[in-house]
């Protein structure tokens, strides 16, 4: 989704952190995992909320950070 946009064009997304995350259900090989994802700031340095559901149930949440940084060559 971030890297979507125009500016980002030809860049990376690196995975920086998880802060705040609780896992509430166990989730199997064969789960429906449902993913829903809140931009709390999108930049270079970004943050995203994001909830994963099984079933309808609440299954894990956390705040993920992210930085978009140039390729190299």
């Amino acid at each position: 989704m971030v890297l979507s946009r125009p500016d980002f064009t030809g860049k990376l997304a690196y995975f920086m952190g998880i802060d705040e995350a609780k896992f509430r259900l166990p989730v199997l090989p064969g789960c429906v995992l449902r993913l829903h994802l809140e931009a709390q700031r999108v930049g270079r340095i970004g943050k995203f909320r994001g909830e994963a559901y099984v079933d309808g149930k609440l299954a894990a949440e956390a705040t993920l950070t992210f930085a978009v940084v140039d390729q190299e060559a």
